[in-house]
């Protein structure tokens, strides 16, 4: 028989295996990149369809997690640097206040002392005088402690709570992050699925359906056939390397190496060749107890005669005799 010494195998890769709706004809010419086989996508494109929402569903929650961070970020910022500093700058400037009004309370006190052993103003006013001080002692250390309960205290209170709020949403960004790209990966994988629902021609050649017929298996290549993942449905053969297969039986294999000549008889037509290869083993034959192996006829020629599975006839020069007498079979005889 005919085969090519290339074959692409078109096997069906979608997950699980799926039903031929489409195909090309049987023994169809065919280019790279043209469609050859179309299976069945109902199923993957409803869940595909299905996970597309389910993505979208989770794109939003990212986005949505991703604006309340910046959001928390921005009011922890907003505090430390801007309501913390204002307060802070509130706090010092009322200290600074208070330490100018006690100051002034004490040069008026110390003027009024002098005045009173003057006898220029009244014990009452001198008390009133020392009054100020004392209240301006107090409003300066109420400005200190609130300068120091603001730094202390109040600072670190405030911005834990900002903190948290944005911790908390930075972990719930990553978890609606995560969640996003695993929907991703699902819409990504059953995408993919769809895209092998339609096979293309890897190649120019020529289609040959992958039936299969046996004592163990019978698949035929058709509209409607199930095929499993990985299964072949097509090969697409170089018929620009085309060689024979011939079964030679077992008391003649012994004769052939590679490497000898050849000449390849199809369909009336003969062609240039050469052994290649010798199979090790016999071909297993439930019909016979003869023992024939293979051997492979690589043909030295292109022509549109050669096709794939062709009968084939090769006639294998083993030996090249010259100068030497031949007489017939019939006249040589055996003698002890």
């Amino acid at each position: 028989s005919l085969v090519s010494a290339e074959n692409v195998d078109i096997a069906c890769t979608v997950s699980g295996g799926s039903t031929i709706i489409d195909l090309v004809d049987d023994g169809a010419q065919v280019t790279k990149g043209m469609e050859i086989v179309k299976l069945d996508d109902s199923v993957i494109s409803e869940n595909a369809t299905a996970q597309k929402i389910a993505f979208e569903k989770a794109r939003a929650l990212m986005i949505q997690a991703q604006k309340d961070f910046e959001a928390a970020r921005i009011a922890v910022d907003e505090y430390r640097e801007g309501i913390f500093k204002k307060d802070l700058r509130t706090a010092e400037s009322n200290v600074t206040a208070a330490t100018e009004r006690l100051q002034a309370t004490r040069n008026t006190l110390a003027y009024g002392e002098r005045m009173f052993r003057k006898g220029y103003i009244t014990p009452q006013q001198l008390e009133a005088q020392k009054s100020a001080v004392a209240r301006a002692e107090l409003d300066l250390g109420t400005a200190e402690i609130a300068l120091d309960v603001l730094t202390t205290f109040t600072k670190p209170k405030m911005i834990t709570e900002p903190e948290s709020v944005r911790d908390a949403a930075a972990a719930r960004l990553e978890s609606e992050r995560a969640a996003m790209e695993l929907e991703k990966i699902k819409l990504d994988r059953l995408e993919a699925e769809l895209e092998k629902c339609t096979i293309r021609a890897p190649q120019d050649g020529l289609v040959i359906y992958a039936n299969i017929r046996n004592r163990r298996e019978d698949t035929e290549i058709k509209v409607g056939t199930a095929v499993q993942e990985r299964q072949v449905i097509l090969q697409l053969p170089d018929l620009t390397r085309m060689r024979a297969d011939i079964e030679v039986h077992e008391s003649k294999v012994g004769e052939i190496r590679p490497g000898m000549p050849a000449t390849v008889r199809v369909q009336g037509r003969k062609f240039p060749g050469e052994v290649t290869a010798v199979a090790n083993r016999p071909e297993s034959n439930w019909f016979s107890t003869a023992k024939k192996y293979i051997v492979q006829v690589r043909i030295d020629d292109e022509s549109p005669v050669l096709r794939p599975g062709f009968t084939a006839e090769a006639e294998i020069v083993v030996a090249d005799l010259r100068n030497v007498v031949v007489v017939p079979v019939a006249t040589v005889f055996e003698q002890g």
